[in-house]
């Protein structure tokens, strides 16, 4: 089971991505892709995520499912 949140928020031209639980591939993942491919058709293109608040280690296999386009 995965359990990830995401808050958006903006610092200037700059949209942080603050995240709180585990990412797992195939579960919260897919809500990560689904807000940095939405920011990137806004044309919001400087993201940083914040890791901070995660629970558990990324995976190196979790870190290459975020959308190459984006990074």
């Amino acid at each position: 089971m995965s359990n990830c949140n995401i808050q958006e928020r903006r610092i200037g031209d700059v949209t942080v991505l603050d995240m709180d639980g585990n990412i797992k591939i195939g579960g919260s993942n897919v809500a990560l892709k689904k807000a940095i491919l939405n920011l990137v058709a806004e044309g919001r293109n400087q993201i940083v995520l914040n890791l901070a608040r995660v629970v558990t280690s990324i995976r190196a296999a979790g870190a290459t499912s975020l959308p190459a386009r984006s990074l």
